[in-house]
Parts: structure tokens; C-alpha cells; sequence
């Protein structure tokens, strides 16, 4: 498989990831709150644990390393809509891999706030 139709696949299965949490569950006669909802509230109060400027986490050095490989020869001069972003290490990643811009979602404002100070 081609590692532009691996991207291709992998964004669409994030995305249907993605959506599926904003559906709001009911049962038991009660309301159960969204994912959605408690997935902002929880990365909201982590965010300042989260920031990264080099290598940290055990993925940093295990999982994405094999993914940017992947990407090197698709993202140059491309504009890339990275969903989830959280703080930006991935998209800051790209952007020294030569994307000409990085977009960056992301369901937790303190994370795209660390995104952009971190960007600066």
C-alpha cells in the first residue's frame, strides 16, 4: 500500500474516531454526559502537563518517529489539517518536515493555547 492511501485511510478512521465522540449517550431514564465533554474537561485540566518541545513520551520515540518517516515525502509544501492536535508537537514536527502550514483542531482551548505559545 502507498503511504499516501495508508494517510488517506488512517485520517478517515480518525476522523469517524472523532465523531463518534460527540454523540451524547442516554439510558436509564438519566442523561449521561458526552464524551466529548468530559474528554475537554479532563485535556483542559492536563494541559500544562502536556507541553513538549522535544522527544518525551514513550510514542515520541517509538511510534511517531515510524509515522514522520511515513509522511516525509508527503507533506512537503502541502497544507496539513492535523486533528487532535493537542499542543502542537506533531504539527510543529511537520512543519520542520516542510508542510508549508499546519492546521491544528483541537477539542481543548488550553491545548491550542499551548499550541501557540509553543509555536511562537
Amino acid at each position: 500500500m502507498k503511504s499516501s492511501s495508508f494517510c488517506h485511510i488512517a485520517s478517515l478512521l480518525f476522523c469517524l474516531v472523532s465523531c463518534v465522540g460527540g454523540i451524547t449517550f442516554r439510558g436509564g431514564g438519566e442523561n449521561v454526559e458526552s464524551s466529548s465533554v468530559v474528554s475537554k474537561s479532563m485535556y483542559n485540566k492536563q494541559a500544562s502537563n502536556w507541553v513538549r518541545t522535544e522527544p518525551r513520551c514513550l510514542s515520541d520515540f517509538t511510534g511517531r518517529p515510524v509515522v514522520f518517516e511515513m509522511l516525509a515525502s508527503e507533506v512537503k509544501g502541502k497544507i496539513i489539517l492535523d486533528v487532535g492536535c493537542g499542543e502542537g508537537y506533531c504539527a510543529r514536527k511537520i512543519v520542520e518536515m516542510g508542510a508549508s502550514k499546519v492546521i491544528g483542531l483541537d477539542i481543548s482551548e488550553e491545548m491550542i493555547s499551548n499550541a501557540k505559545e509553543t509555536s511562537k
